[in-house]
């Protein structure tokens, strides 16, 4: 039978995905289930404490960028409510 060593670590325990999780009142399982893959989800305020590194000015100029990959997502009327635009913008 194998011993484990003193020094061998254990087992990788994990933080509790809710006590981190910024999906709101939505299970890992409801988010995957619903909306990974298959439509927007807009969730206010998933990190309270956010700052941004950037100004709306420097997120802007980027996006005007060749090298940078840039996404619009917009919310529209109509069958398809909405519609995706890459850059350069």
């Amino acid at each position: 039978m194998l011993q484990k060593s003193k020094n061998q670590p254990g087992p990788i325990s994990r933080p509790s995905f809710r006590k981190t999780c910024p999906l709101g009142e939505l299970t890992e399982q409801q988010f995957l289930s619903d909306y990974w893959h298959k439509k927007p989800l807009l969730i206010r305020r998933a990190f309270p404490d956010f700052s941004t590194p950037l100004s709306p000015d420097e997120l802007a100029a980027l996006a005007c960028e060749k090298d940078v990959e840039a996404r619009l997502i917009l919310e529209k009327d109509g069958p398809i409510p909405w519609t995706l635009e890459h850059g350069l913008f």
